[in-house]
């Protein structure tokens, strides 16, 4: 693997996780009441929880207080 693959690939690997972490604020953000963001993945964890809440009737409650494990406790 050249430098060059590398880079990508971590460029790759930091915009995935900077989606997911807009995506998790705009989840949470509809369970706090916020009302839906403008960024386009904020927008769509928001509009996800929604239609789980409201139209699927789940409780989302679980991932207000997401606390996982250490990983050499497993």
């Amino acid at each position: 693997m050249s430098d060059i693959d590398e880079l990508t690939d971590l460029e790759t690997a930091r915009i995935a996780m900077l989606r997911e972490s807009w995506y998790t604020a705009g989840w949470r953000g509809y369970l706090r009441g916020r009302p839906e963001p403008l960024n386009g993945y904020a927008a769509a964890g928001w509009r996800d929880a929604k239609h789980a809440r409201e139209a699927c009737g789940r409780n989302l409650m679980w991932s207000m207080d997401c606390k996982f494990p250490a990983m050499n406790s497993l």
